[in-house]
């Protein structure tokens, strides 16, 4: 059975205090999901600016980051199926990061976007069955375009539901983002519109359209 999940973010007040958690995600249950992405803006106290900001912009956290969510999401049933994570949160601490995706059971963890010494941006994963690391390499382009995190998780999704392993999904939306990046790049295109997808759409096409990945 293909797993079915909700965003956190979706459900933004609807998660203020813990019996009213506890209801939404017994409702989610009950309508057939499965899983839940978690949010790290949701699952730990934030501050005021945050709450404020994220209200602006549509998709207000509520209140509910003093709950236990491993506690919540075990009653419930339900799976965690990812966990978003700001970058900031990353770049100064990955390990931490990675360890709390891992204690909420998830069967992977991918990184994106890590700075390296070198220069290059490297996409890295943890593979909890075979307990294994991976890193991709990509080139640094100077420009950042809004919505390539949603890109890449469409198309690592859409590669486990074809059948890639874990590095070789990573391998196919780096590919992937990568390309988009660099030709909208290239046009010095408004970054607000994002990345120009619709031109390198055929690159998913080829199954041989993939980064190489080694073992870290």
């Amino acid at each position: 059975m293909i797993p079915t999940g909700v965003q956190q973010f979706m459900l933004g007040t609807a998660l203020n205090n813990e019996t009213q958690a506890r209801q939404t995600l017994a409702a989610l249950k009950n309508a057939g999901y499965t899983g839940i992405e978690l949010c790290g803006f949701m699952i730990h106290p934030t501050g005021l600016m945050v709450r404020l900001l994220t209200r602006a912009a549509g998709m207000p956290t509520g209140n509910g980051g003093k709950l236990d969510w491993h506690k919540l999401v075990q009653e419930s049933g339900l799976s965690v199926v990812s966990l978003h994570t700001d970058l900031g949160s990353v770049e100064r601490d990955a390990a931490t990061v990675a360890a709390e995706a891992k204690s909420f059971g998830t069967n992977y963890v991918v990184i994106t976007g890590a700075p390296m010494v070198s220069g290059q941006i490297a996409n890295i994963g943890y593979d909890r069955q075979h307990n294994s690391f991976w890193c991709i390499l990509c080139d640094y382009v100077p420009v950042s375009y809004p919505g390539t995190g949603d890109l890449f998780a469409s198309v690592l999704t859409g590669g486990f539901l074809t059948g890639d392993s874990l590095p070789m999904a990573m391998g196919r939306a780096s590919y992937f983002v990568e390309r988009c990046i660099k030709t909208t790049f290239s046009y010095s295109s408004d970054t607000r519109y994002g990345v120009m997808l619709e031109k390198e759409l055929g690159a998913l096409i080829d199954r041989q359209n993939v980064k190489d990945f080694s073992l870290l």
